[in-house]
């Protein structure tokens, strides 16, 4: 699946938070991993810079060789500022496709490409004409999940969460369910108290858990502290089994907690 997107964004960030949002939708529609590191989830950029009194942008560059949301910004934020110090030099941009050099933090000419031409574009003979009726794109949309901005919005409002809290959970369609899994353990939870222990899951979700998860390379889903057990967790905590801030620190519990870790890695 290609995405061609119109040029309308204006700055890396723009840039990065559109990907990190298309992402997340693919990941809910199960349609792609979306992971940049294998491959699963590419990202070309065309950049180009225009002149505050001109309505034409100057040549435009595409920049490869970018697989991290990181990459993306900083490849973008690079090529912007190497073309304005072109054009200020008085040197001449030309059309062409560069690589994103990491190890450097600066993108390098790999081809040039003048004209309309130079892409070598011709018809594909084995891919008929797809036409798409109105009906069938409702019928399509009827059977669509519920989205991440709607989910967004649902978790905002349903257990009080601030919108960078639900934004961290709409990231991962993993993280979400295992998040809303737990609320549905406490269904008689009143509305104050709900808001409390949705905050307090995110805060465990956020911290150690979390950085448990990557340590071990292991996705939410997988790991063995269920919703159920972590539950039990926080009991034991709030029962005065544990003080102080949201841990799993193996060595300083019970043995319900002291198997955490353990659990994580297997």
């Amino acid at each position: 699946m290609e995405v061609v997107g119109e040029p309308d964004l204006r700055s890396p960030e723009e840039a990065r938070q559109y990907l990190i949002k298309l992402r997340s939708i693919l990941q809910c529609l199960e349609v792609s991993t979306g992971n940049m590191e294998e491959g699963s989830f590419r990202c070309d950029a065309n950049i180009s810079i225009r002149p505050k009194d001109s309505p034409e942008s100057l040549k435009r560059v595409e920049v490869k060789n970018m697989n991290s949301f990181r990459a993306v910004y900083r490849a973008m934020e690079y090529e912007a500022k190497r073309q304005r110090k072109a054009v200020a030099e008085g040197k001449r941009l030309v059309q062409e496709t560069r690589g994103w050099i990491e190890e450097k933090g600066k993108t390098v000419s790999q081809r040039s490409k003048e004209y309309a031409h130079d892409y070598r574009y011709f018809p594909e003979p084995d891919l008929p004409p797809l036409s798409i009726s109105r009906e069938k794109i409702e019928e399509i949309k009827a059977r669509l999940p519920e989205l991440p901005e709607a989910r967004r919005d649902r978790l905002v409002t349903e257990y009080g969460l601030s919108e960078y809290d639900a934004d961290f959970l709409i990231s991962s369609k993993r993280v979400a369910e295992y998040f809303e899994s737990y609320m549905k353990l406490e269904p008689h939870i009143s509305s104050p108290n709900k808001t409390k222990t949705a905050k307090e899951i995110v805060n465990w979700l956020l911290g150690e858990f979390s950085r448990l998860l990557n340590a071990n390379n292991i996705e939410i889903n997988k790991s063995k502290i269920t919703p159920e057990k972590l539950r039990l967790l926080i009991d034991l905590k709030e029962r005065g089994v544990k003080s102080g801030q949201p841990t799993l620190d193996p060595h300083q519990s019970t043995k319900n907690i002291a198997d955490a870790q353990q659990q994580l890695s297997q």
